[in-house]
């Protein structure tokens, strides 16, 4: 039998090992212990790890190539152990026949009145009364000798009984001189001849049960001796069952098998202590706080699982390499929550911001610009950078010609019904080009393109397609107008466009009361001037040589030549824009081509030559303003020839 003692003794004020000492009588385990770590009597102890309330980690054993809980340790059914005592039963019961036989034989012997036979009657009731107890040293003496003398007895019994009946039936040839034998001597022959057979059939059947407990102790021994065995229900049925981390169900006896071979291998699993666990939660959920307040939400999904996974590989590597036990349930609920409260916090704060800024972005814009832009707002957390920055962009000025005079013929409500659709169609066309719409002044619209919330990778071109469309988008409204009395009205609407390309500084300007997101710059400027330049040369666009040059190809222009602006020195090529290439007529754009001849004849002081081109373009456009305009200037230059500085603008005779 095994015998511990055991002690506490104390590592931390919250946490305590349990030693048990193992007594040198224990050699078997002793043995397994060899090279552990001993006290100075030589005995092996055993260091278990215990939490504030006495509980321990229990190292669970599995088999890997059959990971089941029946296969952990080695399983012997109750039926082969219970089968030794239970033939040993049938033996004892063999033994009393064999006794009762024997006692048959010495009553044979002695006679039942005989000194002898109460001599033997005595022993035998000795025997038995040693047998159904206890026995001192003494008495198991006793007891030997007393078996060793009915041995004796019932050998010289049996021999001499078995003799006589032979000798007797050797003399009895026949049932007649059986017969003839005296009825005494007949009952002993028939008595040996009953016992003696009785006895080889006892015997034989006491060798049978020996052999087979010999066979079944052979089977159960290398199971059994020297381990350590515990008893207990197996059965599912029955209600010793537990749930454990590794098995589903497990019976009652296996949790205590695994703890004492814990204890045989000295392997426990080990917690680290409270403040490493802290430790880990803050800074596993200060990280996913973080991750989560400066990226965007899936960003920050995906870092939440980073974590997770780093957290479980950390447990489950540190529990496999050297069963040290992680607690990460803290750690996880901590990046959950992190990272779900702060994700409702943005959802209900920025995600109104962002609402918000893309409500008022979409009055001067298109929704998807607008959402897109507060997209941007979210994934910078709020720190949308509006303040000035210089840019290149491309600016587009329009204008209704004459609308100062028909809103006063038709008066506050009818100018309304009309100036109100036509922003509306105008306002589609520049928003489905990506053009950042900055205000209206009346029938003006003031837009730009390539802002720095909204990039747009070709602009001057977005810029030209916005300007053609808006000319068709015009007539299809003329065609809804003009109905009733609106209809005279509306038909004479007509449209001028200056258009633009260069730097300027893009960001928010005004006051701390009233601020606006628009752009500043020499480029803004020109393109003002160039809307209302197309008057004095009867056409509808103008468009700059830096709009052109970054347009490229694919769109017929003419070239217009060089105007002054305040402020510059060098005059600035202008050009009107015609139409796109191939949807242009052949005629018209051959007339561009004729005046822009004029126009490089008239810039190098070539005017006899300029203006015979221009005559043959009076011919084919009799009520082209801009041939009067050019013409004008070339007659004003042959009687007073400009400087050698000249910068070869044109001088505008109206505005």
């Amino acid at each position: 039998m095994l015998q511990w003692s055991a002690e506490c003794v104390p590592r931390t004020a919250a946490r305590t090992h349990y030693i048990i000492r193992q007594p040198r009588s224990c050699g078997r385990i002793r043995r397994i212990l060899s090279g552990r770590d001993r006290n100075r009597s030589g005995d092996s102890r055993w260091r278990i790890p215990i939490d504030e309330e006495g509980r321990t980690l229990i190292n669970w054993h599995i088999d890997p190539d059959k990971p089941e809980w029946r296969f952990s340790f080695e399983h012997v059914p109750v039926a082969r152990l219970m089968g030794i005592p239970r033939l040993r039963k049938y033996l004892a019961d063999d033994e009393a026949r064999r006794a009762f036989h024997r006692d048959a034989f010495a009553r044979i012997r002695y006679g039942e009145a005989a000194a002898g036979h109460a001599n033997y009657v005595e022993l035998v009731n000795r025997r038995r009364q040693l047998r159904a107890r206890n026995v001192t040293d003494a008495e198991t003496a006793e007891l030997a000798g007393i078996e060793a003398q009915l041995n004796a007895i019932d050998d010289e019994n049996i021999a001499l009984v078995i003799e006589a009946a032979d000798e007797i039936l050797g003399e009895v040839a026949s049932p007649e001189d059986r017969a003839a034998l005296d009825p005494e001597m007949l009952r002993i022959v028939e008595l040996a001849e009953r016992h003696t057979q009785t006895e080889r059939k006892i015997d034989e059947s006491i060798r049978g049960k020996l052999a087979r407990i010999d066979k079944v102790k052979a089977q159960l021994r290398p199971l059994i001796q020297g381990n350590i065995c515990l008893i207990g229900y197996t059965a599912t049925a029955v209600a010793d069952t537990v749930n454990t981390p590794v098995f589903d169900e497990v019976p009652g006896v296996m949790a205590h098998a695994n703890v004492i071979n814990s204890m045989l291998v000295d392997l426990f699993p080990e917690m680290p202590d409270r403040w490493v666990i802290v430790v880990l939660t803050l800074v596993t959920g200060l990280a996913v706080t973080g991750v989560t307040v400066w990226r965007d939400p899936w960003v920050s999904l995906v870092a939440m699982f980073l974590v997770v996974a780093v957290l479980t590989v950390i447990a489950l590597g540190s529990f496999y390499v050297s069963t040290y036990h992680v607690d990460i349930v803290g750690p996880l609920i901590a990046v959950f929550l992190s990272w779900a409260f702060v994700t409702l916090y943005r959802q209900l704060t920025e995600q109104r911001q962002k609402r918000a800024f893309s409500k008022s972005l979409a009055q001067y814009t298109s929704p998807a610009i607008a959402a897109q832009l507060a997209d941007q707002l979210t994934r910078q957390a709020g720190q949308l950078d509006l303040s000035p920055r210089a840019r290149t962009v491309t600016c587009f000025f329009s204008d209704l010609k004459g609308f100062t005079s028909i809103s006063e013929r038709l008066g506050a409500s009818r100018t309304r019904d009309v100036l109100n659709p036509y922003l509306e169609a105008m306002s589609g066309v520049l928003i489905k080009s990506n053009a950042m719409i900055n205000k209206f002044m009346g029938d003006g619209i003031f837009a730009f393109f390539n802002p720095p919330i909204h990039p747009v990778e070709n602009h001057a071109r977005a810029a030209f397609e916005a300007s053609l469309d808006s000319f068709v988008a015009l007539e299809r409204l003329k065609d809804v107008l003009a109905t009733g009395d609106l209809e005279t009205e509306v038909r004479a609407l007509s449209m001028r466009i200056g258009v633009n390309t260069g730097e300027v500084f893009v960001g928010d300007y005004g006051s701390s009361n009233k601020l606006d997101y628009t752009c500043i710059g020499d480029t803004v400027n020109l393109s003002a001037r160039l809307e209302p330049a197309c008057k004095p040369f009867g056409i509808s666009t103008m468009v700059s040589q830096s709009t052109l040059n970054a347009a490229g190809d694919g769109y017929v222009v003419r070239h217009l030549g060089g105007l002054q602006v305040v402020g510059k020195k060098e005059a600035v090529q202008v050009y009107e824009l015609i139409g796109r290439t191939g949807e242009v007529d052949g005629e018209v754009a051959d007339y561009a081509e004729k005046y822009g001849e004029a126009v490089r004849r008239f810039q190098s002081r070539d005017w006899s030559g300029a203006l015979r081109i221009l005559s043959h373009c009076r011919k084919s456009r009799p009520d082209d303003l801009a041939v009067d305009l050019l013409e004008g200037n070339i007659r004003s230059h042959q009687t007073d020839p400009p400087p050698d500085d000249w910068n070869q603008a044109i001088e505008l005779t109206s505005k």
